[in-house]
């Protein structure tokens, strides 16, 4: 064998682990479906796939919700997103790192989302709006009115930064728990204000669901992620505990924790 046919067969090799580690990098999971009520599917480059329960998601997945449907997306940095139906979500970029100094960014291209943040840089982009925020709970509504693009967007918890999605359309306002805006294209934010309590029930009535049912996986990220931001806020102290919806979603057993009662003995008592 020549020097030179060794070299093609040692360059070929190298090309070849090239391209499949290459393919595995692109093929990364970052987050997985936990909860799934009605139907979703997965748009992976050119395959559009059926989603279920622990199904993986990678970076530039295209997630559709159905009619009467609703999606909860556990990702590897700790942040919950709950999609109601007829909503489509890109995954835009994701960048994990064990120094909270991750990003991810995620188009919202219509329908409804609740984000519950965790500890790393976290964007959404809408048609009208970018927000931006670590830790902090938040209510995404897109759609049009009378042929216009619209971003309504509810702080719940934590502070949020708003701006419009075009960067020479100017101004930039900041959203505290319980304040909200409404972006609409090609305008600057208005200043915030409070959110009715129509509106805290209806983000509620939108993205939350019961979790009673028997093929839905625990939402609770202890133990679960590799990320560096720990655990996000699971609770949400604006909106009430949701009321059960029928028809039941898929899910798994949620494990409660063990109640002990310990009574002390005080003297004099």
């Amino acid at each position: 064998m020549t020097s030179g046919t060794k070299f093609k067969i040692a360059l070929t090799l190298f090309l070849t682990l090239f391209m499949a580690t290459f393919v595995l990098a692109e093929e990364q999971q970052v987050g997985r479906f936990v909860q799934l009520k009605g139907q979703a599917t997965i748009l992976r480059g050119q395959k559009q796939l059926q989603a279920k329960v622990k199904a993986g998601i990678t970076a530039s997945d295209t997630i559709t919700t159905g009619s009467a449907s609703r999606a909860k997306l556990l990702f590897i940095d700790d942040s919950v997103l709950t999609l109601s139906e007829n909503s489509k979500l890109v995954i835009k970029e994701f960048i994990h790192s064990k120094d909270k100094q991750g990003k991810s960014v995620y188009n919202l291209l219509d329908g409804k989302m609740r984000s519950v943040v965790g500890k790393t840089r976290f964007e959404v982009h809408t048609p009208t709006a970018v927000a931006a925020a670590r830790g902090t709970v938040i209510y995404f509504d897109v759609g049009m009115v009378n042929n216009q693009s619209y971003s309504k967007i509810i702080c719940l918890e934590g502070n949020v930064q708003i701006r419009n999605v075009i960067n020479t359309v100017g101004g930039q306002v900041t959203l505290t728990p319980g304040t909200m805006v409404v972006i609409k294209a090609n305008e600057p934010p208005p200043p915030p204000v409070t959110a009715p309590p129509a509106e805290l029930d209806k983000a509620r009535k939108a993205t939350q669901g019961s979790t009673g049912g028997t093929t839905s996986e625990s939402t609770s990220t202890t133990g679960t992620s590799t990320g560096g931001g720990g655990s996000p806020p699971t609770t949400d102290p604006v909106i009430p505990p949701p009321p059960p919806i029928t028809p039941p979603i898929q899910q798994q057993p949620v494990f409660q924790p063990r109640k002990v009662n310990i009574n002390i003995g005080i003297p004099g008592q």
